[in-house]
């Protein structure tokens, strides 16, 4: 997955998006490794998917988890994110993010 992030940036100049997207999960990862570690799997059009395994603190909630990493996406892209979809597998959980304006991450 890692080159089809790569393909859209080069072929839609969002180099700049991608590394914004990218220092949001480096800062939820800093506060929340190990306990829950984010990865960026996918990136397209106004989609966001991440992949968020760890020992999770159960009792805090999971979804506590999603919700902070929504928060971080928000505020380095300075848009609007809804959680549009979660699917557990294998002990992690793949969360695709939507922005809820019609902006697209280029």
């Amino acid at each position: 997955m890692g080159k089809r992030i790569q393909k859209l940036n080069k072929e839609d100049g969002g180099r700049e998006n991608r590394n914004l997207i990218l220092k949001a999960f480096a800062q939820f990862n800093k506060w929340h490794e190990p306990e829950s570690i984010a990865k960026l799997i996918n990136l397209e059009g106004s989609l966001i998917a991440a992949e968020l395994s760890g020992t999770f603190c159960r009792t805090c909630g999971v979804y506590d988890y999603f919700d902070d990493l929504k928060i971080e996406l928000e505020e380095v892209l300075d848009k609007q994110l809804e959680v549009a979809q979660v699917d557990v597998g294998c002990g992690r959980y793949f969360v695709t993010y939507k922005i809820t304006s019609a902006q697209t991450i280029q």
